[in-house]
């Protein structure tokens, strides 16, 4: 760890290791009135349970100490007539005490890095923790044997703060600070840190003693290893120190983890303790992505699947000692078993259904499983399989399995087995099917979704004779009811066809005037059809066949009518009185009319009530012209007798004394601004309306207008008049005006933004808004978008703006908007089916396929709102989004295109979280070609061995398995000779692989040879052994008469193989020879061969050939001495001469000496040799005749010459100087 580093100070408390808690199996009972079986329900002793749907029975007591329990459970899957079973083992640990006996050797790995010292406490504390670890230990087995081993890191360091200085060597960043000793620490020896952390060095340390000779091969091995934080050093292959020292790169955590790895696979448990760890992101295992000191030191323990013991636990100066403690008192229990195996011996009614962790015994005619359970723990191991069961049995409850058995070494070593004899049962039997048709008489063709009735061979059956839409039912063929049988039985109805007459009466625009009149009849029956009389209405034509013959398929006949329209006029005068009889006409609306207005003497015209001209309609029109009787004044003048004055016109003279009438007067009851009054008013035979006025009531009428529409702005009594031209006023009609409103309505919002969840329906307006109305009152209209919304039951996902607008009922109006939130409901369990490739594909069974299964989801409820799915591979796998994965209108599918095994969840997610798992889907895929190959090294085999075929191939199935089938099968009945091995194998999903080869058949093994060895050749002197340097002839003769020999072969003793003789002479009578020159020292065997099939070896013969002449050197030639005088001998200082001899040394193979002349003088050399056998010599004779003197030395060239025991020689020249 990098020195001086900051460790994060948040304190993760440390978490209890053990947890044993028992769960018995729960078993459901159906009641005794539901107790009834059902095909392929499960139960037990002839009963259902759990409802049909799973049955469980158990063997053993895991509530004891050292007790072991197996719990079976069978229960149906989706596939008919397929069945679960689970196999659970588990036991309680057995607690250490002081009457049982356990080797425990524990190493404490204790982390010096300068780090473990930033804090007062944070070293003194771990060393307390370690000590606690002792004492607990010893505790509970005071012969557990308790090691110490100190760790750090440096180039050249104090080590473990004894004051002791390393220098960088090999394999020194740690040390064994105690060895192995059942008491516990004392605080002296731990001295103080130092350095970086090297967790490699001290786990190498803590496997050198584990794995030393005193520690027993049985015992129970445990290293606790502390660290503050990550690796930062290694150790190399030579045990050098590498890496950074301040950061962990990928070289560190590759060695760090490799290191554990390495003692994990020697069965040693390895806890680690993170001590204040920080929370930098180290390396991975790819250089990239990085890893937390946490993660590494979870990597480096012992991993926690199927074991009872958690292996990593995080400390703190507060809880280090506890933690420290509770390891200690995990290796304080032992297993309840290992090496377990477990047999479940398989009903006769089932079969098995293949995979990779069960291996299927069969034998005798009955099926085991056998599954290797390896170690009991309180956790337990679960294994599953799946059974078939034999549809065709009689009906009745099959056992499916006879018993099982788990076989175990106990905590005690000993051997043990818990035996179940209870079964769980399948209620199952054959059945018969009623097949229910429903046909057309006239061509068989099906008319209607058929039934197939299946039940147990024996029940009654009761058909069903329909109602089929557009056919009469005619006869059945067959029983209707009677009993099934094992054989199909058929039930057909028949049934005649149906012609259907449909009479319809329509107007022109093809309305309905009338109700469909529709009548089925079988084709062929004939029909008579008729108009009807409607009122406002008159036939134009018939569509279709009145009468006829009903058809196969719809006859429409079709009555139109037009509708016509009715028009009276009349005329009367001012008391409804008739003028003229009234006169009524009709015809076809839209047709145009113009009442005539005609003169009446007496009366003059006043008035049209109705229009006058204008379009017949589907109402009756009525024109009314009203005349009022004239009232005259004629002015004559006459004279005194009475008489007309001549000459004088006559004049008539008009009078208006009657006031005008308001007949009407006009105006809604709504509520407005403002109030618009209209007057209806007539004048009789008067002078005329002249004019309209309506004042406030207190006031007299003036103003006089001439519309008769006048507007009012304010609520109140009014007076309305009317004047006619002659002045004539009317009589004064009172109104009172009350629904003028000028007040805004009120609308509000309460609040910017409201969440709901998807599909609650709450009313907009009452729950999102707070609205006030004037006395008018009014209506809000909200709108989404451009449409009109009144709940938020149709709101999609997402946040949706609304709007709503109040507008009262005097048309004022005003908007308020808020934002309503849909947020999904977290989605229900999704329902999952599997095809084969696509969607398109054919129902996937759950059997082995090399093809993609595609997975088809539909969500679990109708308004899930759903974004993505995920999966996982068995029920503890991983939750996976998948790669390929299509999501369109909350449906899903994804295809799952790699090998597996394994049961599939699926599982809905949106915003809001990921719902609950589908039913699990069995998948088996497995893509991988099985690899089949002939072996390296296949001999010839001799006739009539009976090898079996598939020995001579190595095949490697993937996941899902297989078989291999060979051509021929064995080799016993091939004849000497040639012939091809052909053989496939096929993987449980189909996938197949061909390999061949030809193999040879050859005759039985020669007999041992004998040989013989001379000089030279086969004239030669015998060779009985001794240094030679010349070649040995080798004779043969085969060991038998007749025997079939094709070579021979030899090799020395020291040869680990035979050698070919490529140099061999065979003669016709099968023997032979070859000679041998290369140098040996060795004895010679010989074997006689037919092809591959070889014979014993010989006797043996010793061969010693030496070909390498005496190597000789000088080591000193060149060399210079003093002369020391006229004529005296001088010796050789610096020079020995060496000769090496590989035969030995005889006497005519020395050095003599060679004397050379000088004018004042002799000189004598001497020489030492050697041979290899360190024989040693002396007095060489130097025989020469080159030399020379000059000014101040005389020099000489001398030959020296070996010669070894068989006459190998060499010789050397080399030069001696003298001084003088």
């Amino acid at each position: 760890m990098k020195k001086g580093y900051k460790k994060l100070t948040t304190l993760i408390m440390f978490i209890s290791m053990f947890i044993s808690t028992f769960v018995a199996p729960l078993t459901v009972f159906a009641s005794s009135t539901d107790n009834v079986p059902n095909l392929g329900d499960v139960g037990k002793n002839n009963e259902v349970t759990n409802n049909g749907q799973s049955a469980t029975v158990s063997a053993g007591d895991a509530s004891v100490d050292g007790g072991v329990k197996v719990t079976k459970t069978v229960s149906k899957t989706e596939i008919e007539g397929r069945y679960k079973v689970e196999l659970k083992v588990e036991g309680k640990d057995k607690k250490i005490t002081s009457t049982t006996k356990k080797d425990i050797y524990a190493v404490v790995v204790m982390d010096y890095s300068n780090s473990m010292d930033e804090t007062s406490t944070k070293w003194s504390s771990a060393v307390a923790g370690a000590q606690a670890f002792a004492k607990k230990l010893l505790s509970i087995d005071s012969n557990a044997q308790i090691a110490l081993v100190g760790y750090s890191g440096d180039d050249d360091y104090n080590i473990l703060g004894t004051g002791i200085s390393i220098l960088a060597d090999p394999y020194d960043d740690a040390g064994v600070i105690r060895d192995f000793d059942n008491k516990e620490f004392p605080g002296r020896i731990f001295g103080e840190p130092s350095g970086a952390t090297n967790i490699t060095a001290g786990l190498y340390e803590a496997n050198i003693l584990l794995n030393d000779e005193k520690v027993s091969a049985n015992a129970n091995k445990y290293i606790v290893l502390i660290s503050d934080g990550a690796p930062t050093l290694y150790y190399d292959n030579n045990g050098y120190t590498r890496g950074e020292g301040g950061n962990t790169n990928k070289a560190t955590y590759d060695a760090t983890i490799s290191m554990a790895n390495t003692i994990k696979n020697k069965n040693i448990t390895i806890f680690t303790i993170g001590y204040e760890l920080d929370k930098v992101n180290y390396v991975d295992k790819n250089g990239v992505v990085k890893k937390k000191a946490e993660d590494i030191l979870r990597e480096i323990a012992t991993s926690d699947k199927n074991s009872d013991f958690t292996h990593f636990v995080e400390a703190n100066p507060n809880s280090v000692a506890e933690a420290f403690t509770n390891i200690a008192e995990s290796t304080a229990k032992v297993k309840a078993g290992t090496n377990a195996v477990l047999i479940d011996n398989i009903g006769e009614a089932f079969t098995v259904v293949d995979n990779n962790d069960i291996e299927i015994i069969n034998e005798n005619g009955k099926t085991s499983v056998k599954m290797n359970i390896g170690d009991i723990t309180e956790k337990g191991t679960t294994k599953t399989f799946y059974i078939d069961i034999n549809k065709d049995v009689t009906k009745g409850w099959y056992n499916t399995n006879a018993g099982f058995e788990l076989t175990y070494t106990n905590w005690d070593k000993k051997s043990d087995s818990v035996k179940g004899t209870e079964n769980a049962q399948v209620f199952w039997g054959a059945k018969g099917k009623v097949n229910v048709k429903y046909v057309d008489i006239n061509t068989n063709e099906e008319i209607s979704t058929g039934a197939l009735i299946e039940d147990f061979v024996g029940e009654n059956y009761e058909t069903v004779k329909k109602s089929v839409d557009g056919y009469k039912f005619v006869e059945v063929e067959g029983n209707e009811t009677g009993t099934i049988s094992k054989e199909t039985t058929n039930v057909i109805y028949k049934y005649a066809k149906l012609g259907k007459l449909v009479v319809k009466y329509v107007d022109e625009d093809n309305n309905s005037l009338e109700q469909d009149i529709v009548t089925n009849e079988v084709v062929g029956t004939s029909y008579e059809t008729s108009a009807k009389t409607i009122n406002g209405y008159r036939l134009v034509r018939v569509e279709g066949n009145e009468t006829g013959s009903y058809i196969d398929g719809t006859i429409t006949v079709t009555y139109i009518y037009e509708q016509v329209g009715t028009l009276i006029i009349r005329y009367v005068d001012l008391y409804q009185n008739d003028l003229k009889n009234p006169t009524s006409t009709t015809e076809k609306v839209g047709t145009s009319y113009d009442a005539p207005q005609l003169d009446f003497a007496g009366y003059k015209f006043i008035r049209v009530e109705g229009n006058k001209s204008g379009l017949y309609n589907s109402e009756t029109i009525e024109v009314t012209f009203v005349y009022g009787k004239l009232n005259t004044v004629v002015a004559r003048y006459v004279d005194e007798t009475g008489k007309d004055i001549v000459g004088v016109a006559i004049k008539e003279i008009k009078i208006d004394m009657e006031k005008p009438i308001i007949s009407e007067i006009k105006y809604d009851n709504n509520y407005n601004t403002s109030k618009t009054i209209e007057i209806v008013a007539t004048d009789g035979m008067g002078s005329g309306i002249g004019g309209y006025s309506i004042v406030p009531d207190g006031q007299d009428c003036n103003n006089f207008s001439n519309s008769n529409k006048i507007d009012v702005n304010d609520n109140g009594y009014y007076k309305v008049c009317v004047r006619d031209k002659a002045k004539n006023i009317s009589n004064v009609e009172r109104i009172n005006i009350e629904t003028i409103d000028k007040e805004y309505p009120f609308i509000e919002a309460k609040g910017i933004k409201f969440e709901i969840d998807v599909g609650t329906d709450n009313v907009i307006l009452d729950t999102y808004f707070t609205v006030k109305y004037s006395k008018s009152g009014g209506t809000t209209t909200c709108t989404y978008g451009e449409n009109e919304i009144k709940t938020t039951g149709s709101l999609p996902f997402g946040t949706n703006r609304i709007v709503c607008n109040a507008l009262g009922n005097n048309g004022l109006g005003k908007t308020a908007s808020t934002n309503i939130v849909v947020k999904p409901l977290i989605p229900e369990k999704p329902t999952i089916v599997a095809k084969l490739e696509s969607a398109s594909g054919s129902a996937y069974d759950s059997s082995w396929t090399s093809k993609n299964v595609y997975i088809d989801i539909t969500p679990g409820r109708s308004n899930d709102i759903i974004t993505s799915y995920q999966y996982k591979m068995g029920s503890s796998g991983s939750w996976i989004t998948p790669g390929n994965l299509n999501v369109s209108n909350n449906k899903g599918n994804f295809v799952i295109n790699t090998n597996t095994n394994s049961d599939i969840y699926v599982r809905a997610c949106n915003s809001r979280g990921c719902g609950s798992e589908s039913n699990a889907k069995i998948i088996k895929i497995d893509k991988t070609t099985p690899t089949i190959k002939t072996k390296s090294t296949i001999t010839p085999i001799t006739i009539g061995t009976n090898t079996r075929s598939t020995e001579f191939f190595d095949v490697t199935y993937s996941i899902s398995g297989g078989t291999t089938i060979c051509t021929p099968p064995t080799t016993g009945s091939l004849s000497i000779g040639s012939h091809e091995i052909s053989c496939t194998a096929t993987g449980g999903s189909g996938l197949k692989s061909t390999a061949k080869f030809t193999l040879s058949v050859i005759a039985d093994a020669p007999s041992a040879p004998t040989i013989i060895t001379k000089y030279r050749n086969a004239s030669g002197s015998t060779y009985s052994g001794s240094w030679t340097n010349k070649t040995i002839y080798i004779g043969i003769t085969p060991g038998a008469t007749g025997d079939t020999i094709t070579t021979y072969q030899y090799k020395f003793e020291s040869d680990s193989s035979w050698k070919s003789i490529s140099w061999l002479s065979l003669n016709a009578d099968k023997s032979g020879s070859f000679t041998y020159s290369d140098e040996v020292d060795d004895t010679i065997y010989v074997r006689a061969c037919n092809g591959s099939n070889c014979s014993d070896k010989s006797n043996g013969k010793t061969i010693r050939i030496d070909t390498t002449p005496p190597d000789i050197w000088c080591d000193g030639s060149g060399a210079y001495m003093n002369h020391g005088g006229y004529t005296r001998t001088v010796s050789v200082s610096g020079c020995s001469a060496y000769a090496t001899f590989r035969s030995g040394i005889e006497s005519s193979s020395t050095f003599g000496q060679y004397v050379f002349n000088y004018s004042e003088g002799s000189l004598s050399t001497y020489i030492t040799y050697y041979d290899d056998r360190g024989y040693s010599g002396s007095d060489a004779d130097w025989r020469g005749s080159r030399g020379r003197c000059i000014s101040s030395y005389c020099s000489a060239v001398v030959t020296g010459c070996a010669t070894d025991s068989v006459g190998n020689s060499s010789c050397i020249d080399f030069t001696y100087y003298v001084m003088y």
